[in-house]
């Protein structure tokens, strides 16, 4: 089971322009996952979208995770990141002008 973040945010990307979150949204990184939705059209070229985070512990500066779409349907974790504890999503950019829709789940443990 599984809580969402982000449910199916649709967003339109520009080249090389920022889509900053009106509201920053706090994720632990290693406990969540994602799925990114693109439409065949958005597959025709490659593509790829960085999501900007910044830590809430310190000062460092954004870190960022990258995506390529590649398929119609992108589900991934970013347990191969060392993002630990909590950051904001404040931004993705994109290397050319896409459209997708992200949802962001976080995972939970089911106890009987």
């Amino acid at each position: 089971m599984e809580n969402m973040i982000i449910n199916h945010k649709q967003i339109s990307l520009e080249k090389n322009k920022e889509f900053i979150f009106k509201i920053p949204i706090l994720i632990t990184p290693l406990e969540c996952t994602f799925q990114i939705e693109v439409s065949e059209h958005e597959l025709s070229q490659d593509c790829t979208i960085q999501l900007k985070l910044k830590s809430t512990k310190s000062d460092s500066k954004n870190e960022q995770f990258s995506i390529q779409l590649n398929d119609k349907i992108i589900t991934g974790s970013f347990e191969e990141t060392n993002l630990r504890g909590e950051y904001l999503l404040l931004a993705c950019i994109s290397d050319r002008k896409t459209s997708f829709a992200i949802s962001i789940a976080k995972k939970t443990i089911r106890s009987f």
